[in-house]
């Protein structure tokens, strides 16, 4: 999926900016400073999903920089050369080999999966994070990790753009963020762990810095004891955008919460709704299970495995 061919596509300006800001009142300067920044990436060259003259892909700059055109030009112009050096260089120099090694890895991290749409119309993602085995990541390849967490997140916005696209046929402007739900079952005392929150701080630097936007809401379900310790040490990571659109869900309203915002065939059984596959209720073939992380995949991170 990473490996889509993108493409601008000039989509009717009003849908979208309606779709992606829910303060009305601010359209009319959103539409404003987005064609200024329009004017200003004209002659820019496009890298993957960064094609600077999508309006969309101009739109999630913006708002990553509240607005500001210059600042959003310069975040702009920040991950072009990022990618040149990181994502757009790693990917086209991977062979089948290289491709091989990463889907394995999808199964225990990140272990989460695409499982349809939200009531608005966006795609839904569950993430198990409880169930990472942290210390079998420090015993990877950190830079491995760190070309994973790459691979992810390019795997992620392939998805945002397939369902714009398909929206787009039907003639909405949906699919222009993502509803993660993450469930916070099996987190334990390893999540504190200074190099384990070293390593989750760059792969949170690496999505935060060069994938902008892409959240729509995150709903934590399911957190154990161990939660405040560890929100309070991961909180000053995290930018005041993505906290604002995070949820944390008490203890017995799970399943009450997720049906407001997904329909309940979206919602795995284990979860308190309609999906299932098979006898698994948390549908592992769709959703990676995590768990730990057997010896031979720990060592194909390494170089020449």
């Amino acid at each position: 999926m990473y490996s889509l061919t993108f493409h601008p596509i000039d989509e009717d300006l009003t849908a979208l900016i309606q779709v992606a800001i829910r303060d009305a009142s601010q359209h009319v300067e959103v539409a404003e400073k987005l064609q200024q920044l329009r004017v200003l990436c004209g002659d820019l060259p496009g890298s993957g999903w960064v094609q600077p003259q999508d309006p969309r892909v101009l739109l999630r700059f913006l708002i990553a920089r509240k607005c500001d055109v210059e600042r959003a030009l310069d975040m702009l112009h920040s991950v072009l050369e990022w990618r040149q050096e990181n994502a757009t260089s790693m990917l086209s120099s991977w062979g089948k080999s290289d491709q091989g090694k990463h889907e394995k890895f999808d199964l225990y991290w990140k272990p989460l999966g695409y499982a349809g749409l939200d009531h608005e119309g966006d795609p839904v993602f569950y993430e198990r994070v409880g169930q990472n085995d942290l210390q079998g990541l420090l015993n990877c390849n950190q830079e491995f990790i760190r070309e994973h967490s790459i691979y992810n997140a390019e795997c992620v916005f392939a998805s945002l753009e397939l369902a714009r696209r398909k929206n787009l046929k039907k003639g909405s402007s949906r699919g222009f963020q993502l509803t993660v739900v993450v469930d916070l079952d099996g987190l334990d005392l390893s999540f504190m762990d200074r190099h384990a929150l070293a390593m989750l701080q760059m792969v949170g630097r690496v999505e935060s810095d060069n994938y902008p936007e892409g959240l729509k809401r995150v709903i934590i379900i399911r957190p154990p004891w161990i939660f405040p310790l560890i929100w309070r040490v991961c909180r000053p990571f995290l930018d005041q955008g993505t906290i604002d659109k995070i949820e944390v869900v008490h203890e017995g309203e799970t399943t009450e919460t997720l049906l407001r915002h997904i329909p309940a065939k979206h919602v795995p059984k284990a979860l308190g709704g309609e999906w299932f596959d098979g006898d698994d209720d948390y549908c592992a073939r769709f959703i990676a299970p995590g768990g730990t992380i057997p010896q031979e995949i720990i060592d194909m991170t390494f170089p020449d495995a």
